[in-house]
């Protein structure tokens, strides 16, 4: 079984862990925009839909659950952006920011991940493996 959606409805949230692994999985999430984490761990409108309040959030699960269209893209790009936190990634950052506190290497300026970047690729390689469609046929 899948699940359609996943709903973090906390007002305070850690950085979203269970966001990361539901996209993993290709499941898109909704949480509130002000509880923490969340924003850190998915994109608005890319990987998962951020509230403002209650009636947002509410409306929010009932899009992704009534367009399936909206929730696969969301799926997707959340599968991908999930896949992009991964160990390597987060040492070189952690080396980075202990030799800048040591003043071995200039302050430590965050990263954000470049979801467009992520995708473009991918994107692409779809455009050139899917066939062109049959006319049909009466």
């Amino acid at each position: 079984a899948t699940s359609w959606v996943v709903v973090m409805p906390s007002h305070k949230e850690g950085w979203g862990l269970t966001i990361v692994e539901a996209g993993l999985h290709g499941t898109p999430a909704v949480a509130y925009s002000f509880a923490g984490g969340p924003s850190e761990s998915m994109v608005h409108g890319r990987t998962g839909l951020l509230a403002d309040d209650r009636a947002q959030l509410e409306e929010h699960v009932r899009t992704l659950l009534d367009d399936p269209c909206l929730r696969e893209d969301l799926g997707r790009a959340a599968r991908t952006y999930a896949a992009s936190f991964d160990w390597h990634r987060t040492g070189l950052r952690l080396e980075h920011v202990i030799a800048s506190v040591l003043g071995l290497a200039p302050r430590h300026q965050d990263d954000v991940i470049d979801l467009d970047a992520l995708l473009a690729p991918r994107d692409a390689a779809l455009e050139h493996r899917l066939p062109e469609p049959e006319p049909l046929r009466a």
